[in-house]
């Protein structure tokens, strides 16, 4: 008896429609391959525009196209490219794998360049790249402005943290600098805000506050509670309520820049604790009658 033959049914395999005539796609890729950010932005908005489908966006970001906008190491390039491609994960995830390679080999004078000039205008997947890669640590130092997303970054990152160029800092991004693992370097700050002092006590590392020429008494009391070394070196003068909480600050203290202090705020240092080695103060800077309290309870040089 002759067996029935089963037939396998094929499931049909769906096929985009491509919406662009072939000569608008060779027109989308030759905007795109000169590599001249004007031009990538209107093929992109030509994409766009014309409600392309993903094979026309694989078609124009191909393997080698993405290689040629990374290595232009242009961001008004890569920043239009990454933010299109966001509807396209897979590609959008090829541009990035590949920028941060080329960027982990090469890339210490793209990254100052970045930093310096337009950080704020990169995309949350360049500042991803930028700010954690140990190549170029030390470009952190160079950055005006820190912006949330950033700031979240750099909180993950072990080891010494240099952000001497920030000018100011909100208390979002003060939050988030608080959770951070390692000595943390703020020189740039002339004032801080009582939410930023209280979201920099919670650090528990050497933290660099030397740009600070005062200090309310609100943050004052917020900083005595940080466990590490607490440098203020550029302080002038402290009130009598915040030299008392410093004085209760378990770790390093460097109050150098001291040249303004009351009988009554000495008294309160004068009590601080001579095993906090690096408990630093210029008696020469200061009055005679504090200088004269501090220096009889064993401190100050």
């Amino acid at each position: 008896m002759a067996k029935k033959k089963t037939k396998k049914k094929k499931a049909a395999k769906k096929k985009t429609v491509s919406v662009l005539t072939g000569e608008q796609l060779r027109k989308v890729r030759k905007l795109v391959k000169s590599k001249d950010a004007a031009n990538v932005k209107v093929a992109i908005q030509l994409l766009q525009s014309t409600e392309a489908t993903s094979d026309d966006w694989s078609d124009v970001f191909s393997s080698r196209t993405i290689s040629l906008m990374v290595n232009t190491w242009d961001l008004a390039v890569w920043n239009p490219v990454i933010a299109a491609l966001s509807a396209y994960p897979s590609l959008q995830a090829e541009f990035y794998s590949l920028a941060t390679d080329r960027i982990r080999r090469k890339g210490d004078d793209f990254i100052r360049s970045a930093v310096k000039n337009n950080f704020q205008e990169l995309t949350p997947q360049l500042v991803r790249i930028v700010t954690t890669l140990a190549a170029c640590r030390g470009c952190q130092r160079y950055l005006p402005t820190l912006s949330d997303v950033a700031a979240e970054v750099l909180s993950k990152q072990g080891g010494e943290l240099n952000l001497n160029g920030l000018a100011s800092l909100s208390d979002a991004v003060a939050e988030r600098l608080g959770k951070h693992k390692g000595s943390l370097r703020l020189y740039g700050l002339t004032e801080l805000s009582d939410a930023a002092a209280e979201s920099l006590s919670k650090h528990r590392s050497t933290l660099w506050l030397n740009g600070l020429t005062s200090l309310a008494d609100t943050a004052a009391e917020s900083l005595s509670k940080h466990k590490g070394s607490l440098h203020l070196g550029r302080l002038k003068s402290l009130s009598d309520a915040a030299a008392e909480s410093l004085s209760k600050h378990e770790g390093g203290l460097e109050l150098h820049g001291l040249t303004e202090l009351s009988g009554a705020a000495a008294e309160s240092l004068s009590k601080r604790e001579n095993k906090f080695k690096s408990w630093q103060i210029n008696l020469d800077n200061l009055p005679e009658s504090a200088a004269k309290i501090l220096r009889d309870a064993g401190h100050g040089e």
